[in-house]
């Protein structure tokens, strides 16, 4: 009937939102835990980062 139509229509209303929403918050998880390399400037920021870290540990060698 129709009301079974809008109901079966609510309830995948309802779960697609629910799907958007958890795909949302494990997204922005991911973002914020791993460098995003598809992303020139994360890399080099991350690139700078480590060589900085390196020449760092090889300046207290020499010294």
């Amino acid at each position: 009937t129709e009301a079974q139509m809008y109901q079966i229509f609510n309830t995948i209303n309802t779960v697609s939102n629910k799907v958007h929403e958890l795909t949302g918050i494990a997204q922005n998880s991911v973002e914020q835990s791993e460098p995003n390399f598809n992303n020139d400037e994360d890399y080099h920021r991350l690139a700078r980062s480590n060589d900085e870290s390196e020449e760092d540990s090889m300046n207290d060698e020499e010294n």
